[in-house]
């Protein structure tokens, strides 16, 4: 519930002294050694305290491994209400009578009008519905907070549920059945599984207190928010999914009004398992804690064994969404908000794309905020915002007929991204078959050069007249062994297939860096205008998944110029399963890295990789030289001698060095390996140096990868022409 609805004066009264400390042998003080009843409370759980003493909190418990706690991700849903569904209904209207903001009273609508352009003046306001649900609704927290209760606003245009707002209310319910699916889907994958952070009852402390006066409100409160309010829906149908474990923040209330209210939150909320967790605080403020939630969210989905996911759905909501993000993002979780479901939850799709190529302008976010929190936003709300955009992971899914989508992109974000998986799997096998042909093509490169040059030896030494030695046989015989190696080294294409394996390893990972940074043709702003361009089916889906299309097509075209070059990937060896994308959780491996950790997983490691590369290469180049010369100067002697026709031997030699060096490419590819060590190092260097603000902006980063993706793509061997040209058609 979002604090916005309230009346803006209102200051909730301190909370009551605690109550003293109940026995141990209280029916609802339960002991640490296990949950009864499918319901366990945690008490005076102080927030403040340090990530590792929450942890203990949790993890010292015997249901934390009953129910393998250790094993699951956390989903969780922060939202505000859906105006005109359960609220009432004000309109803001341009010029040109179009609909430029909402609200729930007329009195917050006029109060829009002073952040919307001059361009769309004279703006007018009209109360559009209002309803004895939405009436009884706002008179629950009017009454709560000592406010006298409203009627139906006078003037209103319809009292019948409006047509665009009934298939609002019916596309958000589709999408957090989607949310609850996601989660069923994930408790049924083996090692892992999914527990419901539920943000229920972080609701006005005046409230909390009226439940626990009288547990009977709670019910009727549950009852009525379960048909319109996200929270409510949400709850209900995570509820009917299968083994849910629910964990539930309370603050505002004494321990002892906390337990009161157990036997009537078993009841409301089912679960397998429903740990309820009294927070102790001091806050007199509107909302109980705001940033309870996703400290929580954190501490368990790292406390007891190795990090998983936490993902936290937006829908919706007001100031109190806003900072809530700004926890999430301070706390590293991964955040889906539900585009157009009104209010903050619209501004993303607008906001979040620019937040790496503009500069924060803070009139014009501002303005933003004011409308969609119908008052004028402070500095706080955009300090929030700020944070948001340069530290938050935010997905932004569309709400109407996305709901398919959807499921899968939460499996994903919590599980980790398959594509990934796909990638790693295909760069594996690439260089496999790499280094599989990587042994005969050497050995047939070193038997054609040795023939040749014995060959050659053996023609000088053996004589005119001898026709009976094995020498003289050997001359007759090495040119046709020599002609069968080429051939086989021809047919089988070891030398080309070699080199486009390589190839084709280092280009998907090429592409997996891109796509996990977001730059270059994977970045937001470059997607915007793709599917701006788009028409069809594309151009109505998320970007997340148009990203993730574009990967897709990406390894496939990388899939498709191999084929062209005839190198046979290798399949797992008979008995050999290998693993299913998807198939078992990503832990401690981030699907999207900033610039920093590209700095370090990718530039550093090209910066060695590259400085040996071509430390190595240039001793081999010298040994060769240094043989040509030899070879050269004893050829030179041997003529000076009277030997000359012993000379036709070093330059045979010089042949082979010759051939060697360019049947491998050594000094283009240690010319290639120093170059980039050299601009590595630069790009390295001029990253290190920029502004922490400017290494958010999306040219900067662009700047950096682009210019190491390509650096490093320089060191791989060449594309064939063949396949440059085939590849096109087939796509």
């Amino acid at each position: 519930m979002d604090a916005d609805t309230l009346p803006r004066d209102f200051e909730a009264p301190p909370p009551s002294p605690p109550a003293p400390m109940s026995p141990m042998t209280s029916p609802w003080r339960l002991p640490t050694e296990g949950a009864a009843d499918g319901i366990v409370l945690l008490e005076d759980v102080d927030l403040n305290a340090s990530a590792s003493d929450l942890a203990r909190r949790f993890t010292s418990n015997s249901w934390w491994n009953e129910h393998r706690m250790g094993e699951r991700n956390v989903l969780g849903l922060i939202s505000g209400s859906l105006l005109g569904v359960t609220t009432a209904l004000a309109t803001v209207r341009d010029r040109f009578d179009n609909v430029v903001g909402e609200s729930h009273s007329m009195q917050d609508a006029e109060g829009i009008k002073e952040f919307l352009p001059k361009e769309g003046a004279p703006y007018k306001t009209k109360m559009e519905w209002d309803s004895d649900t939405a009436r009884d609704m706002a008179n629950f927290y009017l009454v709560a907070n000592g406010k006298p209760e409203r009627g139906l606003f006078e003037g209103v245009v319809s009292s019948a549920p409006l047509e665009h707002k009934v298939a609002l209310k019916m596309e958000v319910a589709d999408s957090l059945a989607a949310l609850a699916r996601a989660s069923t889907h994930i408790n049924s994958r083996p090692g892992t599984g999914c527990m419901f952070l539920n943000d229920y009852m972080c609701l006005p402390i005046p409230c909390l207190r009226k439940f626990a006066a009288d547990p009977e409100v709670l019910r009727d409160f549950h009852t009525r928010i379960s048909v319109g309010e996200p929270l409510g829906m949400f709850q209900r149908f995570m509820a009917a999914t299968d083994n849910l474990i629910s964990v539930m923040p309370i603050g505002g209330i004494t321990a002892a009004e906390a337990r009161g209210l157990l036997p009537m939150l078993k009841t409301l909320f089912p679960a397998r398992l429903l740990v309820v967790v009294h927070l102790v605080t001091d806050d007199s403020k509107l909302m109980s804690i705001v940033d309870a939630s996703p400290k929580l969210m954190s501490v368990l989905a790292n406390a007891g064994g190795e990090p998983r996911r936490g993902l936290m759905a937006t829908c919706s909501g007001g100031s109190g969404v806003l900072l809530q993000m700004e926890k999430c993002a301070q706390f590293g979780l991964k955040m889906v908000v539900l585009d157009g479901s009104g209010r903050l939850s619209d501004i993303w799709r607008d906001v979040y794309p620019e937040r790496a190529s503009a500069e924060f302008d803070a009139v014009v976010h501002s303005k933003r905020l004011s409308i969609a929190f119908c008052y004028e936003a402070g500095g706080k709300h955009l300090n929030a915002l700020r944070v948001v955009l340069s530290h938050g992971d935010v997905v932004i899914h569309p709400v109407a007929n996305q709901a398919s989508g959807l499921e899968q992109l939460c499996v994903q974000l919590l599980l980790g991204d398959p594509l990934l998986d796909v990638a790693a799997q295909q760069a594996a096998q690439y260089t496999a078959a790499a280094a599989r042909y990587q042994f005969p093509r050497t050995v047939l490169l070193a038997s054609s050069i040795l023939l040749a040059l014995l060959s050659t030896i053996f023609a000088i030494l053996v004589g005119d007249d001898d026709t009976s030695s094995a020498m003289y046989y050997a001359v007759i015989a090495l040119p046709a062994v020599l002609l069968v190696v080429d051939q086989i080294d021809v047919y089988v294409g070891t030398t080309a297939a070699a080199a486009a394996t390589e190839r084709a390893a280092g280009m998907v990972t090429h592409h997996t860096y891109l796509y996990q940074t977001r730059t270059g043709e994977f970045s937001d702003h470059a997607i915007a205008r793709a599917r701006q361009q788009a028409t069809g089916p594309r151009e109505r889906v998320g970007v997340d998944t148009y990203r993730q299309q574009l990967f897709a097509e990406r390894l496939s075209a990388v899939a498709e110029r191999l084929s062209a070059g005839k190198a046979l990937v290798g399949t797992p060896s008979k008995g050999e399963v290998a693993p299913e994308p998807g198939a078992t959780p990503r832990r401690g491996e981030p699907d999207v890295i900033t610039g920093d950790e590209y700095l370090k997983t990718r530039l550093v490691k090209g910066i060695e990789e590259s400085h040996a590369a071509a430390k190595r290469l240039m001793w081999i180049c010298l040994c060769v030289r240094l043989g040509l010369f030899a070879a050269g100067a004893v050829g030179s002697v041997l003529a000076t001698l009277g030997y000359a026709k012993y000379v036709t031997i070093s330059v045979a030699v010089s042949t082979a060095l010759n051939r060697a060096l360019s049947a491998t490419n050594m000094e283009k590819r240690r010319h290639a390996h120093a170059r980039a060590a050299t601009e590595l190092t630069s790009a390295r260097t001029a990253w290190l140096a920029l502004p922490r603000e400017m290494k958010t902006q999306q040219q900067h980063l662009d700047k950096l990868v682009l210019r190491t993706e390509a650096c490093i793509e320089r060191t791989l061997p060449p594309p064939e022409e063949s396949e440059s040209s085939q590849a096109p058609q087939r796509a």
